[in-house]
């Protein structure tokens, strides 16, 4: 449930606010060094299903005090580099540790809002591999669901 929280009682927070640190005397929804709230659970069970027009991501909302959901894919190309352990690096990097992956990096696709518990993503392209993760957002942190990979044929 949502809330507000002013915090009143000292002079340390309107110093705070006024130094521009981001924290204190300000009206917050789960910022919660006042309240006590915690980062929402980690969605799970992900589940990704693949049609002709892209890709449908499935997972449970494991918390009842997120403000939203952030999905984060990666998509393995031609950049990324797998080391399989047989010692072949590409020249310049560094050796990986066993089934680390190069050139992996997720990006945000997309925010949605609190108790969200699918999303289409159609910007996905032929012949590559895709991860997904999860992430729930609220004012004390964030938490992030397992990682599922899709190819697409």
């Amino acid at each position: 449930m949502k809330h507000k929280t002013l915090i009143r009682d000292s002079a340390l927070p309107a110093l705070v606010l006024f130094l521009g640190l981001g924290f204190g005397a300000v009206a917050c929804e789960h910022d919660c060094d006042a309240c006590g709230h915690d980062a929402p659970a980690a969605p799970h069970d992900v589940t990704l299903e693949l049609f002709k027009s892209g890709v449908h991501l499935t997972w449970e909302d494991a918390s009842d005090d997120e403000d939203s959901f952030i999905v984060e894919r990666w998509a393995r190309s031609a950049a990324a580099v797998q080391y399989d352990g047989s010692g072949k690096l590409s020249a310049g990097l560094a050796r990986p540790s066993e089934g680390q992956t190069f050139g992996v990096h997720f990006v945000e696709l997309v925010e949605l809002p609190e108790n969200t518990e699918d999303y289409f993503d159609d910007d996905v392209d032929v012949g590559l591999t895709y991860a997904y993760r999860i992430r729930a957002v609220n004012g004390a942190g964030s938490s992030l669901s397992e990682e599922v990979e899709i190819t697409v044929p």
